[in-house]
């Protein structure tokens, strides 16, 4: 019993070297991408607009799919920066199950979030970033999220901190 407890240990030890995992079970080159997301979040409920502006590239697009019937909306980060910091309740937006790829200078990070407005609950969906590395680190070029009220339940869903 002992030699096959040594025989796995041995296995999977330079396995876990080669992709140390974060509290998240990130790598640290994955939480590097989801740690932009969350200083967008931070800066959002903080109506910050300099830690909002500081996570977009230049030209960066905002697509938002709501509910359905309604339609698709694109605006320039530019316009949601000036709104998101706008003095009024806090924006609040948590993410769950992050999904992170990355392939050079090219990251995508999908998440389920829920969105409320102060302690009022307002939608939830899915938001897709695509990033891309910068001298200044990852930035953000294109964010879409879908809208809706129905189907927004957290439980059994690890939310990031």
């Amino acid at each position: 019993m002992r030699a096959a407890l040594l025989l796995t240990a041995l296995i999977a030890l330079p396995l876990a070297a080669q992709h140390p995992a974060g509290h998240d079970g990130l790598t640290p080159a994955e939480d590097s991408v989801v740690a932009v997301a969350k200083r967008l979040f931070d800066g959002m409920r903080a109506h910050d607009g300099a830690l909002l502006g500081s996570v977009f590239a230049e030209g960066a697009m905002l697509t938002g799919v709501p509910r359905a019937g309604q339609p698709v909306t694109f605006r320039p980060a530019t316009g949601f920066v000036a709104q998101a910091s706008a003095p009024g309740e806090p924006w609040d937006e948590q993410i769950y199950d992050p999904e992170v790829r990355i392939d050079g200078g090219l990251a995508t990070l999908y998440v389920f979030y829920t969105f409320s407005l102060g302690e009022k609950f307002s939608h939830c969906g899915v938001d897709a970033f695509w990033m891309i590395r910068t001298a200044e680190g990852w930035k953000i070029s294109a964010l879409v999220d879908t809208r809706r009220g129905e189907g927004c339940e957290t439980e059994g869903r690890h939310r990031v901190e």
